[in-house]
């Protein structure tokens, strides 16, 4: 867990208890981080957000989105349509990768059309890289790094 996401998290905590200091206490955000977040007990017993992946940040910043909305109170959707996406969708470092590397590819001379590669790879059910799944943007980017290989190599 890194500090950015742990501020995250307890700003959404700190926004739960304002909203109903009594139901949404420090034994009710345990059981989300054990429940939601799968979070195992440290040998002292003690349960902490440190102890989420990435994965199960994602989910628990989603739960307590949904919470935080259920209760009243204002909160965007960004982590409940990113924990919706997990699993169909391309993650964002994947975007990127592809991003990174088509840049990369061009600077080194190569010229195929980007929205080609992705239509290959997507077997013609897409043209744009944020629709593509996480299988199909793994593709593409073993695509891209070998073509730039094969570049380098000449």
């Amino acid at each position: 867990m890194t500090h950015p996401q742990l501020q995250a998290i307890h700003t959404h905590r700190r926004q739960l208890e304002k909203l109903d200091a009594t139901t949404f206490d420090r034994g009710w955000y345990d059981l989300v981080l054990i429940n939601v977040g799968r979070v195992q007990a440290d040998a002292s017993g003690a349960i902490s957000s440190k102890g989420l992946s990435n994965a199960g940040f994602e989910r628990v910043m989603a739960f307590l989105e949904e919470t935080i909305a259920d209760a009243g109170g204002k909160v965007g959707t960004y982590w409940r349509d990113r924990d919706r996406r997990r699993g169909h969708y391309l993650t964002t470092r994947q975007e990127w990768q592809i991003g990174q590397l088509f840049a990369e590819m061009r600077a080194a001379g190569l010229t195929y059309p980007l929205e080609a590669v992705v239509s290959q790879m997507s077997n013609s059910r897409t043209r744009r890289v944020e629709e593509l799944n996480g299988q199909e943007a793994f593709k593409v980017i073993e695509m891209l790094k070998a073509a730039i290989g094969r570049k380098a190599l000449a």
